[in-house]
């Protein structure tokens, strides 16, 4: 039978000089026995050697594997064999992808009708497309191996063997439905660049999570420390509370130990979030007063410096007034001593902020670095997980005898952030950068059979962490929902024609290899998508609104939005002059990209600082979002309720919607004073028409004890879930006597329900 060869892959393929210039990876061989094949009537097996090139063509559903050195000469092998075929066809007709074939060294069969081969596939894609070839190769248990042959000598990047720090890329995979825990039965090999296997890496994953949980025995023989919490502890401690205490007392060397013997001054309190951590702390402040002081103690170091995020601070004064006696504090605020100077050996205890020890303006604020203190404790320690900022370097810069870190989340996205927390606490092993890398995750990332081991133990020496539901705290039951909308025909097209313009630049981007330059813009972009999914165009900055109309009305809606965001701008000034990487900031909670001039504040981002409200009409139709807000809040129990946002102006949005629906609220920001936060925590606390509690996740995820509600809605996904579970502990902690219900809110088929479940991979 005559065949009419139409091939679609011309060698010198037009795409080949592009990919090689382009291209950053290989997405890996296919299992061999996912490609077989069938009818090879054409050809003998003498006439095929392995290893040898193959071409192919499609026809209908068939794709037909071809041999010969050119078009001319070459003949007919065979067909892939079903199912395998509609899935090849699928990624090559979807995606920029340019497969090389070859004949395998194994699995040759014979029949008295066919002989059958094993083929295998190095497919070369763009960055960008590999996750969605893994996607859909997963969900047909097809799997992705080592590259065959790479002939184009390109970076090997596997979506089916991911690095350490990619594990949210499993998440994100399971939560669209692909069954992950399949991959091992295909004997993936381990490959020299230290790489996991996606059941490896969720294995090693639930390991590094299981060994920050300290076990019963680890801290079993604090219980025979024979202690007498100090008499200045109002309340008595609960039981993991008095097995802190004593752990943290014997890290300071109590009651026989030197403490110039130990291999760090201090550690890491990394109790789940919700379990007393301050109270502990407290007691520790408190009891160490009045032990027999240790060979090698400066006795004449009596203050204890605290430092927190802002919101945090009122929490800290609440609890010393409610459960110590007796114990002198400050809460410490550079501005409020223009030109006195602090006595600091005057207190137990002085309170202040990060942004205070990272302010270089301010004269007062190294009075705090040049004092010598009995103890520094960070609250929120996480805050210096990133060890380069300005911040973390004038924290690591303190003096102090002692060193604490309190944090619920002493990893939030990279086990780096546990090695910062070991450089402030001054481990002897760990306490720099590089020491870390290269004694802990170098190691771990080489499958080094003792690396689990040594961090197993570091961890067991640093840090102590108990969890709620092991610690007998009689907790009321919490019940977590996921209200899941869909947009109104509004939101949805200004969502489709945003979606499609972002995702059309970032592939732009990745193309032309400039998306690191232009990282910042893509950002940008994203938060758009992600304010369009709350608030449609009403939580767009209000020059964006008016260019958004002013562009629709020449010439349609995706004129309109092409015309509106080609630029990047700063979300304050608004102006989209400033475009190099140097002269922005990003913030993590709100993702507010800052210009320079503009960036007046440190450690908050300055346009969630102060509410805009007086800029909202109270005309506006409340979004979808808004009004399953308003609906739960209604026909809930006549119960309290905490409702978070990472944006300011969503509150905004949020508070006109409230006041059309006459429901009580009280707001707490990052521009309130010390005083005005104390007045608005009193109000939602005792003032019975005052239901809701709104705040935004920089000013209320922390430190907050909002126990008075037994409701928190959480109207946006995070990149970081710990900032989610943060914000919800405000609620769900010892104090709480109700039980809690959380809700958060995403929009059906939008970039919240796809993306932000996980970090970006560009």
């Amino acid at each position: 039978m005559a065949l009419t060869i139409k091939t679609n892959l011309k060698p010198p393929h037009p795409k080949l000089e592009i990919l090689a210039n382009t291209v950053e990876s290989i997405i890996a061989a296919m299992v061999p026995r996912a490609l077989t094949l069938l009818d090879a009537s054409s050809i003998t097996f003498d006439d095929l050697a392995a290893g040898q090139e193959l071409f192919f063509t499609t026809t209908g559903q068939s794709v037909m594997l071809w041999a010969g050195s050119s078009v001319a000469k070459r003949r007919y092998v065979g067909l892939i064999r079903s199912p395998m075929s509609t899935v090849f066809k699928d990624i090559i007709n979807r995606c920029d992808i340019d497969p090389t074939i070859y004949l395998s060294e194994h699995g040759l069969t014979k029949t008295d009708l066919s002989v059958g081969f094993q083929v295998i596939a190095d497919l070369y894609c763009f960055e960008d497309q590999k996750l969605d070839i893994g996607r859909t190769l997963l969900r047909n248990q097809l799997y992705l191996q080592n590259p065959y042959k790479n002939k184009l000598r390109l970076r090997y990047s596997n979506p089916h063997v991911l690095e350490v720090s990619d594990i949210d890329v499993i998440r994100q995979l399971e939560a669209e439905g692909i069954d992950c825990s399949t991959i091992h039965m295909h004997n993936q090999p381990k490959n020299k660049a230290g790489k996991l296997s996606i059941v490896e890496l969720r294995d090693r994953e639930n390991e590094i999570s299981d060994l920050f949980t300290t076990s019963s025995d680890q801290i079993s023989n604090f219980e025979n420390f024979n202690l007498e919490v100090s008499t200045s502890i109002s309340t008595e401690l609960k039981q993991h509370q008095a097995l802190g205490l004593r752990w943290m007392l014997s890290k300071e060397g109590y009651p026989n130990r030197p403490s110039n013997s130990l291999r760090s001054r201090g550690g890491i309190l990394a109790d789940e979030m919700g379990m007393g951590k301050t109270l502990t702390t407290l007691a520790l402040v408190a009891t160490s007063k009045e032990l027999t002081p240790q060979q090698g103690d400066d006795k004449t170091l009596p203050a204890t410096l605290i430092i927190c995020p802002k919101s945090v601070t009122t929490g800290w004064e609440e609890q010393i007034k409610k459960f110590t006696r007796n114990i002198n504090f400050l809460l410490y605020d550079p501005a409020e001593w223009k030109s006195q100077r602090p006595n600091f050996h005057g207190y137990d205890l002085v309170i202040t902020t990060y942004g205070a020890i990272a302010s270089s303006r301010s004269r007062t604020a190294k009075e705090l670095s040049g004092h010598r203190w009995r103890r520094v404790i960070l609250d929120e320690a996480h805050t210096i997980r990133e060890r380069s900022t300005k911040q973390a370097k004038a924290i690591f810069a303190l003096n102090s005898e002692y060193r604490w870190c309190l944090t619920g989340t002493p990893v939030q996205n990279k086990l780096d952030d546990y090695g910062s927390l070991l450089e402030f606490i001054q481990h002897e092993t760990t306490k720099t950068r590089s020491s870390f890398h290269s004694n802990i995750i170098k190691p771990l990332k080489q499958r080094n059979e003792s690396s689990l081991r040594r961090l197993q133990e570091l961890v067991a020496e640093t840090t102590l962490r108990r969890l709620k539901a092991s610690s007998q705290l009689d907790l009321p039951h919490r019940q977590n929902k996921l209200h899941k909308l869909s947009f109104n025909s509004d939101e949805e097209r200004l969502h489709r024609l945003l979606g499609k313009f972002v995702s059309a630049k970032i592939q732009q981007a990745v193309r032309e290899g400039t998306l690191k330059n232009t990282g910042f813009y893509a950002a940008q972009l994203i938060l758009r998508l992600r304010q369009v999914c709350n608030h449609g165009v009403h939580l767009l900055p209000q020059s964006l609104q008016e260019e958004l109309q002013n562009f629709c009305t020449q010439g349609g809606e995706e004129f309109a939005i092409s015309s509106t965001f080609t630029k990047m701008i700063c979300e304050l000034c608004k102006t989209s002059e400033t475009t190099g990487a140097v002269d922005l900031t990003t913030y993590e909670d709100c993702q507010h990209i800052i210009c320079l001039k503009c960036n007046t504040n440190a450690t908050e981002c300055p346009l969630c600082l102060n509410s805009n409200s007086d800029d909202i009409s109270m005309a506006i139709e409340p979004s979808t979002k808004v009004q399953n807000l308003i609906s739960n809040l209604q026909s809930g129990s006549a119960g309290k309720s905490v409702v978070f946002s990472c944006w300011t102006k969503m509150l905004d949005l949020i508070e006109v919607a409230l006041r059309r629906n006459q429901i009580g609220f009280a707001r707490m920001e990052g521009s309130l004073t010390t005083r005005e936060r104390k007045e608005r925590l009193h109000t939602f606390r005792n003032d019975p028409n005052c239901r809701v509690f709104l705040s935004t996740l920089g000013s209320g995820s922390t430190g907050l004890d909002l126990t008075v509600a037994s409701e928190v809605h959480l109207l946006e996904p995070q990149f970081n879930p710990m900032l989610e579970e943060q914000a919800l502990a405000r609620v769900h902690r010892i104090g709480q006597t109700q039980p809690v219900t959380t809700i958060r809110y995403i929009m059906k088929d939008s970039y919240e329900e796809v993306r932000v479940i996980t970090s970006f991979f560009f």
